[in-house]
């Protein structure tokens, strides 16, 4: 993996997280309003979040041992 693209997944990651940020504020600002589809959605995110960033440690992992 080239190092434009371990760049391009840490921006992905980083969009993911404001997302994230984005989703959290939306949908759970009211305490009062919070439903069993927010949560699963919140869910869905943060495990779409991990493996994301899962990958992205085993290619950085990869690119910096190919590079020793």
């Amino acid at each position: 993996m080239s190092k434009d693209e371990l760049i391009m997944e840490a921006n992905y990651l980083n969009s993911s997280l404001m997302g994230l940020d984005s989703y959290i504020y939306d949908r759970f600002s009211g305490v009062n309003s919070i439903t069993v589809d927010d949560i699963s959605g919140l869910s869905g995110l943060i495990a779409a979040i991990k493996a994301l960033s899962e990958k992205h440690v085993e290619h950085s992992i990869h690119r910096l041992e190919g590079s020793e």
